[in-house]
Parts: structure tokens; sequence; C-alpha cells
């Protein structure tokens, strides 16, 4: 548990130190995103040991919600990086990776992705 808090404030740091040193641009907001999502996700991770199964669900759900981010600013990241040497749109890749976003961020919040939280031993219970 100590390991994740570390990570989580690393992760704070790194996001802050990137964006600061250059706010406007593209490549900067993504990455410092991407930092936060994993900080969060870092953070979330902490708060699942809790002896209440009701709370530990809602903390479990915002592990989820961080993971979907995590790769969604990461393939945002390496694509602001990469758009002026290849010359492509990437509105149509945009408009499906966000859409994957909103349908899984739907999902989380009904029991098809996690019913409930066993807590001896502490797990989840996976949906149907």
């Amino acid at each position: 548990m100590i390991i994740a808090l570390i990570a989580g404030i690393i992760n704070i740091f790194l996001s802050l130190f990137v964006f600061i040193k250059n706010p406007k641009q593209k490549t900067n907001i993504f990455f410092a995103l991407m930092a936060l999502s994993i900080a969060l996700w870092n953070f979330t991770d902490l708060t699942c040991y809790i002896k209440n199964s009701s709370i530990a669900l809602f903390w479990l759900k915002g592990i989820y919600i961080a993971g979907i981010f995590i790769p969604v600013f990461f393939i945002h990241f390496l694509i602001s990086i990469i758009k002026d040497v290849v010359d492509k749109n990437w509105k149509k890749t945009f408009v499906i990776i966000y859409s994957g976003v909103i349908i899984l961020l739907g999902l989380i919040f009904t029991p098809f992705i996690i019913k409930g939280v066993a807590l001896k031993p502490y797990k989840e219970i996976p949906g149907p």
C-alpha cells in the first residue's frame, strides 16, 4: 500500500512539472492528464481495503474509471507527438476512442462490470 501512495505522489508531481513547463502545448496537457489518471488509480487502489462493502465498491469503480482514462490519454499523448510526422486526419480515431470511453463509463455504474465486493478475502465480484 505504501508503494501505491508513493507512486501516486510522484505522478502528481510529474504531471504538474510537465504541465507547468508549457501549459499550452497539447503534448504536455495529455501527458499531465495521463499521469493524473495514474495517480488517481494509485490513490483509489489504497482505499479498496475498507471494511465496508458499499464504500469499497465505490472506490473499486473509481479504479475502473481511472483505468479507462489511462490508455485514452496515452494514445492522445502519442498522437500529439506524431501528428506532425504522420500526416493523417486523426478525428476518426478520436471519435472511436472517446465513444468507447463513454460506453465503458456508462457500464461502470451498472452490474454488468462489477456486481459487488467480497471483503474476506478481498475480491471483486464480476458481473454476468
